[in-house]
């Protein structure tokens, strides 16, 4: 019953969770540099101690492009792994 009916009444949330935890920690990448981690955070801190406004706008740009691809790439599998929630449509 498990297998069968819970799990995959439970996948489609699940998955919404995995996509929102995915990218949280996209656009946490930009607070690597506070810990000396590196990361998309270098070119933000950089930019601001500067005050070069392209490399502050390329380092957004890199980090909201990421995180939508990712979404992307889990949201297909989503509809891959749940046939059932679209065949209604």
């Amino acid at each position: 019953m498990l297998l069968q009916v819970e799990l995959p009444l439970a996948l489609p949330v699940v998955m919404a969770g995995l996509r929102v935890a995915t990218v949280s920690t996209v656009a946490l990448t930009t607070v690597g540099s506070i810990v000396a981690s590196g990361g998309l955070g270098n070119l933000l801190a950089h930019g601001v101690q500067n005050t070069f406004k392209a490399e502050i706008f390329a380092a957004s740009l890199l980090c909201v492009v990421l995180a939508l691809a990712l979404d992307l790439v889990l949201l297909l599998v989503q509809r891959l792994l749940t046939p059932w929630a679209r065949a209604g449509t």
